[in-house]
């Protein structure tokens, strides 16, 4: 449980993060002074790789503040940027704005879960499922 709850708030803060994200995505690819990017195969095709600083220090800050958020960190906390997993700050912005769609809805039932529930739940729970705690298994 911690550990989804845990992605599920990451995914969230990034997506409450995703102008400013995409704006140091862009900053950092039309950097002058960047490192030149590198046109390789990832194992995901062919793709330009450059690093992006500026993306990754504000990664770095959501992770930080979601570890705040959650109390307890399960696995690991490496942000992939640059590399053959993530190649650049575009490529995570695309892998991110997929998320919205699946992230949402669960965190809303979650967070109703975890909250107090209007009278009519309450009845309904008791008829259907004989009280709350059998509802949730």
């Amino acid at each position: 449980y911690q550990y989804v709850k845990q992605s599920l708030t990451l995914w969230r803060n990034v997506l409450n993060a995703i102008f400013t994200l995409w704006y140091h995505a862009d900053e950092d690819l039309l950097d002058p002074n960047a490192p030149p990017y590198q046109y390789r195969d990832t194992g995901q095709g062919y793709h330009r790789v450059q690093a992006s600083p500026r993306v990754h220090g504000c990664m770095l800050n959501i992770v930080e503040q979601t570890k705040t958020e959650v109390g307890e960190w399960i696995g690991e906390d490496t942000i992939h940027i640059g590399d053959d997993q993530v190649p650049n700050g575009i490529m995570f912005i695309d892998k991110y704005t997929q998320l919205h769609r699946i992230v949402h809805p669960v965190l809303r039932v979650i967070g109703w879960l975890e909250g107090p529930h209007p009278p009519a739940c309450h009845t309904y729970l008791q008829s259907v499922f004989h009280g709350e705690a059998p509802a949730l298994v």
